[in-house]
């Protein structure tokens, strides 16, 4: 069960390991990319798929219990009832890119990022009603580097997912697996809600290590974005400079090689912009088009 592009790479890496995969099950409500790339994927390999409006329709329940599946797989999926996730015999797996308990909710990744944290993760965790508040069967860590931006960190973490899973999938199915119960406790700000792009303006009233990190943790896509000369910019890359202060919002530049706007402490450098409905752009070439 899934919709995006992580989905995908799941259902590929179980499919080409020969697992007998019943079922695929989209919603029809997603009319993505990725949701193509799924269904051509399961249509060009005659697996089964089943699309559904809504998850609690009694049609689509009854057609998805015929497959009598034993395992759910469940990979970026917005709600899971318990009406679903109570139907396979050996119970619901879903996979969350954060080390739970910490960052939980709809963007672990980016707030990770954001911030500033050092370690990060997947968890293999059982479905239950509370969204991501399932038993734990298996975790896999993973460091956050400085250099990470919310797409290296994210293909990274999918891809060391596949052999999380497999190793998921194969311990239920011997048998040989041990849950570990969510500790909530000291749990201080560690939920990871769904961003939207009024969230993601830059504040440059905040320390420059902060602004490093909440530019890389919205790149590239929704991206953080600011205004210069009353117009919207996307930051796509920054570099913090120590050489000198500026005040918050205030910005030096030649208007030709470098653009530094100032934030509580350090100023940052802007090194990679796109402006509205245009390519991205380096400094240099920006300037050749835009007076700052």
């Amino acid at each position: 069960m899934g919709n995006c592009d992580f989905s995908f790479s799941i259902l590929k890496y179980l499919f080409n390991y020969n697992y007998n995969i019943s079922v695929v099950v989209i919603s029809s409500n997603n009319n993505t990319k990725n949701y193509s790339i799924i269904k051509n994927f399961a249509l060009s390999n005659n697996i089964n798929i089943l699309e559904f409006c809504n998850i609690l329709d009694l049609n689509f329940i009854k057609k998805l219990k015929s497959y009598n599946f034993d395992i759910q797989v469940i990979v970026s999926f917005k709600f899971v009832p318990k009406i679903i996730f109570d139907i396979p015999s050996l119970g619901a797996l879903n996979l969350h890119i954060s080390l739970l308990p910490y960052y939980s909710g709809a963007a672990p990744i980016n707030w990770s990022i954001i911030y500033g944290e050092y370690i990060t993760g997947i968890t293999a965790f059982f479905l239950e009603e509370s969204i991501d508040n399932g038993p734990i069967v298996f975790q896999k860590k993973d460091f956050i580097y400085y250099f990470d931006t919310l797409l290296t960190l994210r293909n990274r973490l999918i891809s060391n997912s596949k052999n999380l899973i497999l190793k998921t999938i194969n311990s239920i199915i011997i048998g040989k697996y041990f849950l570990k119960k969510q500790n909530f406790y000291n749990n201080y700000m560690k939920y990871s809600p769904k961003i939207f792009k009024k969230n993601c303006q830059i504040n440059w009233n905040k320390k420059s290590n902060y602004i490093y990190n909440f530019v890389r943790g919205l790149s590239p896509h929704p991206c953080s974005w600011t205004k210069l000369n009353d117009k919207f910019f996307k930051i796509i890359s920054l570099e913090v400079i120590k050489s000198f202060n500026l005040n918050p919002g205030q910005i030096h530049t030649d208007g030709y090689s470098y653009l530094l706007i100032g934030t509580k402490d350090h100023p940052v450098s802007i090194k990679l912009l796109q402006p509205s409905n245009k390519n991205p752009l380096d400094i240099k070439s920006f300037f050749n088009g835009n007076i700052i």
